[in-house]
C-alpha cells in the first residue's frame, strides 16, 4: 500500500521491446553509418573482416556485424528486421542466451569463410549485418515456422519459407563456394533456436 504524498520512484522509460542488447546493436550499425557517411572511414576498417588478415586480426571474426553498410535504406530495414526477430529472440531467451545466440551465428560464417579461404586462395570481405540478419530470421522461424509474415509489406507467407528465402540470399550473395560456406551461421542459428542451446 502507497501512503498518500509519497511517490514510487520512476523507472526511466525504456526503449520499445525490452530488448537493450538488439538496440545495442541497431545503435553500433546506426553510429558506424553516420561515421562512415560524414568521411571517418579510418575506424572502420579494422572492424571488417578480412579471411586473408584473421591471424592478424581474430576480432573480426565477431565486429563484422556491427558495421552499418549501404545506404540509408538497408540500415533502416535492417534496423527493423533485427529489431522485430532479434528482439523477439532476446525477450524469449533472455539476454545471455541471446548473446551466445549472436556471437556463434556471427563467428560461425566467419570461421567456414577462412577455412574456405584458406582452401582456394580467394579472399573475402563482410562488413555489415547482413549474415547475422539471416541467422537471426533463421532462428525466428524455426521457433515460430507458422507464423504468418508479409514479405516486403505485402506479400503473405507463412514464416518457415523465410528461412528459405534467408538461405538463398546467403548462398547468392557472395561468389561460389563462398555463399554456401557462408550458410554456417543459417545452420547453427537452426541448430541452436532447435534446442541445441540447451547442451551449452
Amino acid at each position: 500500500m502507497v501512503r498518500p504524498g509519497f511517490a514510487l520512484p520512476r523507472r526511466p522509460p525504456a526503449l520499445p521491446g525490452d530488448c537493450p542488447v538488439t538496440w545495442t546493436l541497431i545503435a553500433a550499425n546506426a553510429a558506424t553509418f553516420l561515421l562512415g557517411f560524414v568521411g571517418g572511414l579510418g575506424a572502420l576498417p579494422p572492424l571488417a573482416f578480412e579471411a586473408s588478415r584473421v591471424p592478424a586480426t581474430p576480432w573480426t571474426l565477431v565486429t563484422y556485424p556491427l558495421l552499418g553498410t549501404g545506404g540509408i535504406l538497408w540500415l533502416l530495414l535492417g534496423g527493423y528486421m533485427l529489431w522485430v526477430f532479434g528482439g523477439s529472440l532476446e525477450r524469449a531467451w533472455g539476454r545471455r542466451d541471446y548473446v551466445r545466440f549472436l556471437v556463434l551465428v556471427t563467428a560461425a560464417p566467419a570461421l567456414a569463410l577462412w577455412a574456405g579461404s584458406l582452401a582456394t586462395g580467394r579472399s573475402v570481405v563482410l562488413a555489415g549485418p547482413w549474415l547475422l540478419l539471416a541467422a537471426t530470421a533463421v532462428a525466428w522461424t524455426t521457433v515460430n515456422p507458422s507464423e504468418r509474415l508479409l514479405a516486403f509489406f505485402v506479400v503473405p507467407m507463412r514464416a518457415r519459407w523465410l528461412r528459405l528465402v534467408a538461405a538463398v540470399l546467403v548462398v547468392f550473395s557472395l561468389p561460389f563456394p563462398m555463399g554456401v560456406l557462408a550458410l554456417a551461421g543459417c545452420g547453427v542459428a537452426r541448430w541452436y533456436a532447435a534446442g541445441g542451446r540447451f547442451g551449452l
